[in-house]
């Protein structure tokens, strides 16, 4: 009866320490997909940013262009 009961226990820790390494395992597979994820955002987005920046700033200073020669031609 005590080897039953050891068997059990071992079994029971078994499954728990393999529990433990597929959690393990699956939070660093989500880590990994987390900082590639951030990692792609930081390089191939930000000329993306720069650019939309860069064309929001030649449009208000295209606007300005406009309302001047606007404001030119009623004088």
């Amino acid at each position: 009866m005590k080897k039953f009961g050891l068997l059990i226990s071992d079994l029971v820790i078994a499954a728990l320490f393999a529990a433990c390494v597929t959690l393990l395992v699956k939070s660093h597979q989500e880590r990994k997909a987390l900082d590639e994820c951030v990692d792609d955002i930081t390089n191939k987005c930000a000329s993306i940013f720069n650019y939309a920046t860069a064309l929001e700033k030649e449009n208000a200073k295209l606007n300005r262009l406009i309302r001047e020669c606007r404001n030119d031609k009623n004088w």
